[in-house]
């Protein structure tokens, strides 16, 4: 690229002048666009290596040095390949077709449907809830749907019609995606009936199009598993779970790789620990900065702390104690309930009366807290009592049991225990063991017997 710097006219024609920089930060990419910027450069969009559709878009002023734009500003024209653009005269672009993600980009954007001011019984009319149970399995890739009062209606009726455009004024519309927007209206989330067992079978057919009969057998019996119910019967997480176990653009003639348990939900814990747009564009990124700054150990330590209250949400006093116990190491955890509570985190939602926070997803929770105990256990803190004895009522809960099994199953691949620290759990991990075989979980008993030597074994056993 190289600028042609002095006036051409028809009688002198200049030679063009072309210089090559090859080394670029941006990734190696055919069928994306250019387009002029700022008096410079962008490209966006377009086909990688290894054919997935990539959706960054870089600038520059010379061609020579790069910097990358805004993913939150640039996404919704750069996230598709073989597209067009159009410079207006007025001075618009227009950023024409394209495919997004595999799919065409009509069912690639964003789906919202808000009801607004809508009477309370409108969901028991069947011919309303059957247009949304079809809305719902058509476009799995929808980020909410949404229904209620909204504040203006409310404001008007008390007289404070000032305040609602206070909170207009308030309103980002660059940067706050749209669910934000609808919470800070305070429209309500509409629970849409989940997805049937016969819904996620077509939902996985679908997906695994042109795929041999025994793959797509395989990958939707570990869908239907009834241990991850809550994950497959929303259609966001579904399509999660489906991209871990068949990644789009892989060959059907591919035998699948059958993912553990374990890691379908480090999977779907990665995208959904950060914002709803990060997750809607599978992009893990944002989730290595909140890593980075502490906030996944902390996420851990307040999963622990509820399921050790036997409780699926926290209220805002708890989250105080919690907070106030850790001392010097509070910051993470406070910067985490801030984006919880701020709806910046699709894992967290809040609970019905307003007053504190829980996890959108009760597995990932056991998930979590299955973690903690791990690491609480490797630095000589023991397993929780409220994990290797029975409650009051001389049973187990369904929560603690299921913490249990992520438990054992997170024991795979792990390093043998020593001697002295197997000797010291040997109970609780007997305790663990009858759980699991009341249960009738076979494998997750094999990974805890696992963590023992071969004595070690016969002695648990």
């Amino acid at each position: 690229i190289q600028p042609i710097k002095q006036p051409v006219d028809a009688d002198h024609h200049q030679p063009a002048s072309w210089c090559c920089y090859p080394d670029q930060p941006w990734t190696a990419r055919s069928q994306h666009q250019a387009a002029h910027y700022r008096g410079g450069l962008a490209i966006f969009g377009g086909v990688g290596k290894k054919g997935q559709i990539l959706s960054d878009a870089w600038s520059s002023s010379t061609g020579e040095f790069w910097g990358k734009l805004p993913c939150s500003t640039w996404i919704a024209a750069s996230e598709r390949a073989g597209h067009q653009v159009l410079m207006m005269e007025d001075g618009r672009t227009l950023v024409l077709g394209g495919l997004g993600n595999g799919r065409d980009m009509i069912r690639s954007r964003q789906l919202l449907l808000a009801l607004e001011n809508t009477e309370k019984g409108i969901l028991e009319d069947k011919d309303v809830f059957h247009y949304l149970t079809r809305f719902v399995r058509a476009e799995p890739y929808h980020q909410i749907l949404a229904i209620g009062e909204s504040r203006r209606k409310r404001h008007e009726d008390a007289g404070l019609e000032g305040d609602f455009e206070a909170v207009l004024e308030d309103l980002d519309l660059t940067v706050m995606s749209a669910r934000e927007i609808l919470s800070r209206l305070d429209f309500g989330e509409l629970a849409v009936k989940s997805l049937t067992a016969v819904e996620l079978t077509s939902l996985c057919n679908a997906w695994m199009h042109g795929f041999d009969e025994a793959s797509r057998l395989e990958v939707t019996s570990q869908i239907l598993q009834p241990d991850n119910q809550d994950l497959a019967s929303c259609p966001l997480t579904a399509t999660m779970l489906l991209r871990a176990l068949v990644p789009k653009g892989q060959s059907s003639s591919r035998s699948q790789a059958k993912r553990s348990r374990c890691e379908l939900y480090e999977f779907v814990f990665q995208r959904c620990f950060q914002s709803h747009a990060a997750a809607k564009m599978q992009d893990v990124q944002e989730f290595q900065t909140l890593k980075e700054q502490g906030l996944v150990a902390a996420c851990c330590e307040l999963a622990y702390d509820a399921l050790g209250r036997n409780s699926r949400s926290m209220k805002r006093q708890e989250l105080e104690v919690v907070t106030a116990s850790l001392g010097a190491l509070a910051e993470p955890m406070q910067k985490l309930i801030r984006m919880a509570t701020s709806d910046q985190l699709l894992l967290f939602e809040e609970i019905e009366d307003g007053t504190g926070l829980k996890f959108r997803y009760p597995s990932v929770q056991d998930y979590l807290a299955a973690l903690h105990v791990w690491k609480l256990l490797l630095e000589g803190k023991g397993l929780p009592i409220w994990m290797i004895q029975e409650n009051a009522a001389g049973t187990v809960s369904d929560a603690v049991a299921s913490c249990a099994q992520f438990f054992c199953l997170q024991a795979h691949g792990r390093e043998p225990l020593r001697k002295d620290l197997l000797a010291e759990l040997r109970d609780g991990l007997g305790f663990l063991l009858q759980t699991m075989c009341r249960a009738g979980n076979a494998f997750a008993i094999r990974c805890l017997v696992g963590v023992a030597s071969f004595a070690g074994r016969q002695q648990l056993m």
